[in-house]
């Protein structure tokens, strides 16, 4: 009977190892048809990197020697590297050797440069540029999503215990929005950002009960692994997304806060409160013997001729009634982009490595020009 049985069992073993060959391939071809034809439903995906610690002075800031991997469909995948102090930069060293111009960066998501490989973010080629000539070095304390004011508490607790020579604050157009709104902290728990003011910090054990909720889910779980690399998992996603009622997958973030709801009450305008921080740097550069200037990116809506209004406008004004030297982009980067270079990423307003580049070269320029830098 054993003898005549097994004749049967081959067969149908063979029968089952095809089928699964073929359920396999036809999955591997579904895959490569996607990742073709890229239609609307595999686009849109981003991830942030698991870098973040709550800090009751800033919000937050990176953990020093962490790592992660940023990613937006279609714009960038890049990992991440952080530095022995927590910042998106090659180690610093305290002692500063006799001789050495030291130039410090500040500034948000544009000086910290997440979306790029770390080298090429404009802080680190600006510190390549100005090795031509000069015996400098660049260190580069940018945070994403910092407003003015963090920015001077990153200047006044980090920037001044490495005696810089010269500091570099690059501003943006959602400095603005930033001075209008309390300290939000960012926090991450099973590699789920949460954003959150002090106010809404009584909603984070709720939070953090609906993110196990939803990871004790296998198949959350797995799409949640491989959205970034399938587009298979995309698609299936994106067909349960009604039913998993979260956006945890396609932007692995939580807020708890809407900014209407926490604007606060200024008895200044967001441009004086931004200026007012401004000096106060100036203030301290000066006690500590270092140049300061603010250099100002312009928004790509702006760069592309899609709006007139421009942010850096009213800042200008006041900074020119301080007396403190700014270095506004927007005439060079639209001069550029109307020439035919790409500066930005296509779905992102941030600046794309070429953006970096020509930021670092403007900056190096201005720097030896006017700040006598050799």
């Amino acid at each position: 009977n054993h003898a005549a049985t097994e004749p049967k069992i081959k067969p149908i073993i063979a029968n089952i190892v095809l089928i699964i060959v073929m359920i396999l391939l036809c999955l591997l071809l579904l895959e490569v048809m996607l990742r073709v034809s890229n239609p609307p439903i595999v686009r849109g995906f981003i991830r942030q990197p698991d870098i973040y610690e709550p800090n009751e002075t800033v919000g937050y800031l990176y953990r020093p020697m962490s790592s992660g991997m940023i990613f937006r469909d279609g714009n960038y995948r890049v990992d991440l590297q952080m530095n022995n102090r927590g910042f998106h930069d090659v180690d610093f060293v305290d002692e500063k050797r006799e001789g050495v111009t030291r130039v410090a960066v500040i500034g948000d998501s544009f000086s910290a440069g997440l979306h790029v490989e770390r080298e090429k973010s404009f802080a680190s080629q600006l510190d390549g540029l100005l090795a031509d000539g000069c015996n400098c070095e660049v260190y580069n304390f940018g945070v994403d999503g910092f407003g003015v004011h963090q920015e001077r508490t990153i200047f006044e607790d980090y920037v001044l215990d490495y005696r810089p020579d010269v500091v570099v604050h690059q501003i943006y157009d959602n400095d603005i929005t930033d001075a209008q709104l309390p300290l939000i902290f960012r926090e991450s728990y099973r590699d789920i950002l949460i954003y959150y003011p002090a106010s809404t910090a009584d909603q984070l054990d709720v939070a953090k009960q609906e993110i196990d909720t939803f990871f004790a889910n296998p198949l959350h779980q797995f799409l949640y692994d491989t959205v970034t690399d399938t587009y298979l998992s995309r698609v299936v996603y994106r067909l349960m997304q009604n039913s998993i009622g979260t956006d945890y997958i396609e932007r692995n973030r939580l807020r708890l806060y809407e900014r209407e709801d926490i604007n606060l009450e200024l008895d200044a305008t967001p441009e004086e409160r931004i200026v007012q921080d401004m000096v106060a740097i100036q203030d301290m550069c000066e006690l500590n013997g270092c140049e300061y200037v603010v250099v100002m990116i312009p928004d790509v809506e702006y760069v592309t001729h899609e709006t007139d209004e421009y942010y850096a406008l009213p800042i200008q004004s006041l900074l020119d009634d301080a007396g403190i030297a700014y270095l506004d982009l927007a005439d060079a980067m639209q001069a550029e982009v109307d020439a035919g270079t790409n500066l930005f990423f296509p779905d992102d307003g941030h600046t794309n490595e070429v953006g970096h580049a020509f930021i670092a070269e403007q900056i190096a320029s201005y720097l030896r020009d006017t700040m006598d830098i050799d």
